[in-house]
């Protein structure tokens, strides 16, 4: 939308800071903590959008590092696809190192397609199904665009997501959210010689990162229930925080283990990160060496095993293993729900 404001003194354009507004909504059904706590696997859907056409905002290849590559999407890819993968994969990221226990993308987006499978004409039971994750995650894009007015101009993230139970069909969570960050008059210092241009300039698509930024960041925090640790960060190797797309507890033995017995531990994620696992609280960052590093368009995928044998004298209840990986001061954390490790101090 396109208004022509009343003329407003430059002195008062000169003197005024940067401003930015936000607003949304969230619902959580009873249920959801208890659902957390239990490392719920989810797969995150490709998200929808909404947004309105007008002023639909083209972000600038360099603020997205390498981050459309990852997804095979060019720099000229359709500004539509561009915002619902920037987007969906934010929401990943700030996931990782929540209670849930996130599919990666490339495994959720192979199977999709592997399986002909269409999210938005599939019900949720048959994709979680499908997929073997116990939810489904939906994302839509609600605004992705500029206004201007006068000489001001605005800029407008959104959006909304819903959590839906892949056994019942309940839906778990519910929440929208809008960032909004203005230029100009009200939105930050604008040149005697630029003041008419400003409110075009000064809301380049850099800016519209930093809101997804925040966007992401408030939404997965009220999913998860708690403030999500890892972001869409340019200093973590362009944007690109470490990943787990897989992990895998192989004990030697079904039930409980024994002194001599052994639990290995696979994980695949991003190369030349610090990736360990941890049995609760009883045995913590234990070190998982990278094995092999295979080569992929998506990005390089490294794998990391680790063991662990189990010594006479130890006892522990049915507990679950976690994998962390960490690179550049970005960690993620993995919950395994199955099998849980029980040890007995019971000879062979």
């Amino acid at each position: 939308m396109k208004r022509v404001g009343a003329t407003v003194s430059l002195g008062l354009a000169l003197a005024l800071g940067a401003c930015s507004s936000d607003g949304g909504t969230a619902w959580a059904a009873p249920e959801l903590p208890m659902v957390r706590r239990q490392g719920y696997r989810i797969a995150v859907l490709p998200f929808t959008v909404s947004a309105p056409e007008d002023d639909f905002l083209i972000p600038e290849p360099g603020a997205l590092g390498n981050v459309l590559s990852l997804g095979g999407l060019s720099n000229d890819a359709p500004p539509r696809h561009v915002a619902a993968h920037l987007l969906r994969r934010g929401i990943v990221w700030t996931l990782a190192d929540s209670p849930f226990d996130v599919m990666a993308l490339w495994v959720t987006d192979t199977e999709l397609s592997h399986q002909q499978i269409d999210p938005n004409a599939t019900s949720p039971e048959q994709i979680a199904k499908a997929l073997g994750v116990d939810g489904v995650l939906y994302g839509d894009v609600t605004a992705w665009n500029r206004s201007y007015y006068g000489v001001e101009s605005y800029l407008t993230a959104g959006l909304s997501l819903r959590l839906v139970d892949g056994a019942s069909g309940r839906t778990l969570f519910e929440g929208s959210h809008t960032e909004q960050i203005a230029a100009g008059v009200t939105g930050g210092p604008t040149a005697v010689v630029s003041a008419g241009t400003e409110p075009v300039s000064g809301l380049d698509g850099g800016k519209l990162v930093t809101a997804g930024r925040k966007l992401v960041r408030h939404l997965a925090g009220q999913l998860s229930g708690r403030e999500p640790r890892v972001m869409m960060t340019p200093e973590a190797g362009g944007g690109i925080s470490p990943t787990l797309s897989f992990v895998s507890v192989a004990p030697d033995r079904d039930g409980m283990l024994v002194p001599g017995d052994r639990i290995r531990v696979i994980a695949i994620g991003t190369p030349g990160s610090d990736v360990r696992f941890s049995l609760g609280h009883y045995q913590t960052a234990i070190p998982m060496p990278a094995v092999a590093v295979a080569k992929d368009p998506r990005g390089d995928r490294a794998t990391y095993v680790g063991t662990y044998v189990v010594q006479a004298g130890e006892r522990l209840s049915p507990t679950r293993v976690e994998v962390s990986i960490e690179k550049l001061g970005l960690r993620q954390t993995r919950f395994v729900r199955e099998p849980r490790v029980s040890i007995s101090d019971a000879p062979k």
